[in-house]
C-alpha cells in the first residue's frame, strides 16, 4: 500500500512539474502577442492544463470491479 501511494505522489509530482511548464509557456507566448501562431499555441497550452487537470482528478478515483455471468460460472470462486 506504501507503494502505491508512493507512486501516486510521484504521478501527482511529474503532472505538477509539466503543468508548471505549460503555464511557463504559456506566459512567454503572452509576451510574444504579436506572433501570430501565439494565439493558437495559448488555446492548446489551456486545453492540455484542462485534460492535466482530468488526468489528476483520476487518481482520486477508487476502483471498481463488478464482475458479470450466468449462474455457475465461477464468479464467486477464488
Amino acid at each position: 500500500m506504501i507503494d502505491s501511494q508512493t507512486a501516486r505522489l510521484k504521478a501527482l509530482a511529474e503532472l505538477e512539474t509539466v503543468r508548471a511548464d505549460i503555464r511557463e509557456m504559456t506566459e512567454t507566448l503572452e509576451r510574444v502577442d504579436l506572433w501570430r501562431p501565439a494565439a493558437g499555441l495559448k488555446k492548446a497550452c489551456a486545453e492540455a492544463l484542462v485534460m492535466l487537470d482530468q488526468l489528476a482528478e483520476r487518481f482520486d478515483r477508487k476502483l471498481v470491479v463488478t464482475l458479470v455471468g450466468p449462474c455457475g460460472s465461477g464468479k464467486s470462486t477464488c
